[in-house]
């Protein structure tokens, strides 16, 4: 007989064939390129994340094949651990698949794509900075305290600088042909030596080598004059330097100028870009004037001397007046002058006046040279004396008591006579005169002189009577 036992526990089964949600694969560790979703990086051992549904296991495939198997946290989320796989640099995909509880899977998630660079930049070199005002625009050497630095590097790769001492002061990025520029004008940097240096850091975060030091002085300090150059009074054809002291902790360079006009070396100049300008046999064009001198030092400072005036005359030459006493004949009486060297021409005046004076008196001479070379001066005193006169007084013949007589004295002068009776009975009228007895009588015939004659008188005794 058959026996029927007691029934068992229920089996519950479910059927599921619904097929999970695709997965997502968002992001690798480390993403160490310009962002952390970049997925850019220099990391060769990566972990993969994503997001799928809570709790159900997740297939990760790499170019198509599949690298592991990883679950999903009750959050959604999962991470796969590829770190044990050393990646070539190069792309890579990255899908996953999601496999239900029921074992249900999903369709193959969208490719995340990976671009994994180990190549190290190319260090980067500093070429110069701004401005540079020394000797050469890139000698390093400048008097500006607030600096840009320039140079070259790998295209679009951030460009991180340091100084010596200091350390990173900051970052920059190079253009697209690898030049690049960082301004440090923010700071303001004392006198001193410095040392600057950077590296580069392309988009998936390799850094390159430091590049080569940068030395860079600045110098903000005028250079010091201690002696200023002193100006003169020279003639023509002589000699003369300008010598200017000055100091400095560096090289200085010097340029002169004459009225505010650079000069130039010439057969009677030299030195126009030294301390001491030297100049020979001078001239009495090109050498008069306001000298100055301006002192640069490496770094640009500049210092200006004070003003050397030079004053360029004539050569002095000796003027000598002869023949300053004469008489007077009627004649222009002109003076004698004679030059120290000879052959030299001077122009006289007598009290002014280009003309030699004719009449007695005393004028002022001035005898002047002025030559191209040489000049000179001399004053002196033209004194031109009356000249004495004679009368001729012939004796009047026959005389009659009491009957005029005609006089005829003359005078070598030419001017007029007069008479007068100086012993005798006799009276005088004018041109002739009258015997009152028969006694000797002496007459005199007088001329007065004027402005170039001396007076003369001349006796006679009549004593025919």
């Amino acid at each position: 007989a058959s026996q029927t036992g007691p029934a068992s526990t229920a089996l519950s089964i479910t059927i599921d064939t619904t097929t999970p949600a695709v997965p997502v694969v968002t992001a690798i560790s480390d993403d160490t390129g310009a962002s952390n979703t970049d997925l850019l990086t220099s990391d060769t051992t990566l972990i993969i994340s994503g997001t799928a549904p809570a709790n159900e296991s997740v297939q990760v495939f790499r170019n198509s094949a599949q690298i592991g198997t990883t679950t999903v946290n009750v959050s959604g989320a999962w991470s796969f651990d590829y770190t044990g796989t050393t990646l070539a640099s190069g792309t890579h995909t990255f899908t996953a698949k999601a496999i239900d509880l029921a074992g249900n899977t999903s369709a193959e998630s969208s490719t995340l794509l990976v671009e994994i660079d180990t190549a190290t930049p190319n260090a980067p070199i500093i070429t110069g900075i701004s401005s540079d005002t020394g000797a050469s625009a890139t000698d390093g050497i400048t008097s500006d305290n607030t600096l840009s630095l320039t140079g070259t590097a790998d295209p679009n790769t951030a460009i991180t600088v340091s100084r010596s001492g200091v350390g990173v002061i900051g970052t920059t990025t190079s253009n697209g042909s690898g030049a690049w520029n960082f301004n440090y004008t923010g700071t303001t940097l004392a006198d001193g030596a410095y040392l600057f240096t950077a590296f580069a850091t392309d988009t998936a975060g390799n850094a390159s080598t430091v590049s080569a030091d940068f030395p860079v002085t600045v110098d903000t300090t005028a250079p010091s004059i201690t002696t200023q150059p002193g100006g003169g009074t020279y003639v023509i054809g002589d000699n003369f330097n300008l010598t200017i002291t000055a100091t400095d902790a560096t090289t200085l360079s010097y340029q002169w100028s004459l009225g505010g006009s650079t000069l130039s070396n010439s057969a009677n100049r030299s030195g126009v870009t030294t301390a001491t300008l030297a100049h020979t046999n001078i001239s009495l064009t090109g050498f008069n004037g306001s000298y100055t001198v301006l002192i640069t030092d490496l770094a640009g400072n500049t210092r200006t001397s004070n003003i050397a005036t030079v004053v360029v005359n004539k050569i002095t030459a000796t003027v000598s007046l002869a023949g300053l006493s004469q008489t007077y004949d009627g004649s222009a009486k002109s003076v004698t002058v004679t030059t120290t060297p000879s052959g030299l021409t001077a122009a006289l005046t007598y009290d002014g006046s280009a003309t030699a004076p004719t009449n007695a008196g005393s004028y002022t001479v001035v005898g002047t040279i002025d030559e191209p070379t040489y000049q000179g001066t001399a004053t002196g005193t033209l004194v031109i004396a009356k000249a004495n006169q004679t009368i001729t007084f012939p004796t009047p013949s026959p005389v009659t008591v009491s009957t005029p007589v005609s006089l005829n004295a003359t005078a070598s002068s030419g001017l007029g006579v007069t008479y007068s009776v100086v012993s005798g009975n006799a009276t005088v009228s004018r041109a002739s005169f009258t015997a009152n007895d028969a006694n000797p009588i002496m007459l005199r015939a007088t001329q007065t002189g004027n402005a170039n004659f001396n007076p003369a008188t001349q006796d006679i005794v009549v004593s025919n009577i």
